[in-house]
């Protein structure tokens, strides 16, 4: 024995529209996934272009800076260096520095 449900025609028409708009949705949805890979794969394309770039200037300001005589510049990058090894350093070694600077002041 098998049962039936009747549907009257509004409820008929209902159905038919939610399903179409869950039909619509679903097919949008998979063209923005399908867009949004492309992207994805053109951003990966452009961040290993930008990578290669980046390390032939490196190459080139090394190779500059080679070739160039020491001046002026150089002792600032040097300085510079200095200023960023000491940033590592840790919180205790950061006190002693600033009282070993205070103890010069003072004398």
């Amino acid at each position: 024995m098998t049962e039936y449900v009747k549907f009257n025609p509004q409820e008929s028409l209902y159905g038919q529209r939610n399903f179409l708009n869950s039909e619509l949705d679903l097919l949008s949805l998979i063209k923005k996934v399908k867009n949004f890979k492309k992207l994805r794969a053109d951003e990966q394309v452009l961040k290993l272009t930008l990578k290669k770039k980046m390390e032939e200037v490196i190459e080139t300001l090394e190779i500059l800076d080679k070739l160039l005589p020491p001046g002026h510049f150089r002792r600032l990058k040097e300085k510079i260096g200095v200023k960023e090894k000491d940033e590592t350093l840790t919180l205790d070694q950061e006190i002693e520095m600033i009282r070993r600077k205070l103890e010069k002041l003072r004398s």
